[in-house]
């Protein structure tokens, strides 16, 4: 598995959070996954929501 670094991050977040495998997510699962991460990155960060 050759992934972009800042996609190997989003690889393992994924496993980690939701524990699911990001090889088989399609192109709409991994957006809405990507989307979900950002999310909680923000709300454990401390940052507002806007």
């Amino acid at each position: 598995m050759v992934k972009h670094n800042g996609f190997v991050n989003v690889d393992y977040q994924l496993r980690y959070h939701f524990g699911i495998n990001p090889d088989e997510l399609d192109d709409e699962e991994w957006a809405i996954a990507i989307a979900a991460l950002e999310k909680i990155r923000k709300e454990e960060s401390g940052e507002k929501r806007k």
